[in-house]
């Protein structure tokens, strides 16, 4: 089970394990939370490598990668907001 983490944040964190299946399974609310908490940090590194990339005259290379960063965190942005409305 594939389980969204922050290691800054992982006292918050309430995680079950379940004996019979040998599963981890997390509340409800705690899986919102760490989503939200996730979905904040993809929405800062994004602004961060846009405005980093628009900031960039010299290297047109380096301007580029910085583009391609940022939209794979508007691509994880999506996944996230998708995943928080289906909850």
């Amino acid at each position: 089970m594939s389980i969204l983490i922050s290691i800054s944040n992982m006292e918050g964190w309430f995680v079950k394990h379940d004996h019979d299946h040998g599963e981890d399974s997390m509340t409800r609310k705690t899986l919102k939370q760490t989503l939200e908490e996730t979905l904040e940090l993809e929405n800062q590194l994004l602004r961060t490598y846009a405005i980093t990339a628009e900031a960039i005259h010299e290297d047109h290379e380096l301007k580029t990668r910085l583009h391609n960063m940022a939209e794979g965190n508007a691509k994880r942005v999506n996944q996230i907001e998708y995943e928080l409305d289906k909850l």
